[in-house]
């Protein structure tokens, strides 16, 4: 039986109810995805496998949430830019590679077309920011990856799989 996408528009105060429980929690990994792609895991890690169309075994971990921020990103101190999606690769891995420990000490939604501000416990914070024509390209994972919170047109939207 192949699964259904079922996708939602929330408000911005559902969202913050939706994402309360990642607040006080700590990145258990984080990794540079493909291109620029910043991936994190937060909470308890399970391990996954999953089997690819030509038989190929892929394996995988899915924290309890996650966060994709997919384009462009970039890690601030109090008053500069520590690194970002357009640093030189070795500071770029060194970076994200810092992230592991952090607690996350809060999210938010910044300007209309909403980005993410996530605040760390070492008093840095990382944010999103879409420079193309398009919308802002980033996924908070529910759940173990069973939802997502995601823009489409400028708005937030949850979805899920059933």
């Amino acid at each position: 039986m192949a699964r259904r996408q079922f996708t939602k528009r929330v408000s911005h105060s559902q969202f913050q109810a939706m994402i309360l429980g990642m607040i006080g929690m700590e990145i258990t990994e984080a990794r540079p995805g493909s291109g620029s792609c910043l991936l994190i895991e937060i909470g308890e890690i399970r391990k996954k496998t999953l089997k690819g169309r030509l038989g190929k075994l892929h394996r995988f971990h899915e924290g309890q949430f996650g966060l994709m921020i997919e384009f462009d990103w970039r890690v601030e101190r109090a008053r500069s830019i520590e690194f970002g999606s357009a640093s030189a690769m070795r500071k770029m891995d060194r970076g994200i590679a810092g992230l592991k420990g952090e607690t996350i000490a809060g999210i938010e939604l910044i300007g209309d077309i909403p980005e993410l501000k996530v605040s760390l416990s070492s008093g840095r914070r990382l944010v999103s920011f879409m420079t193309l024509e398009s919308q802002p390209s980033w996924v908070i994972f529910l759940n173990f990856h069973e939802s997502w919170i995601h823009v489409i047109r400028g708005c937030l939207y949850h979805s899920n799989q059933t």
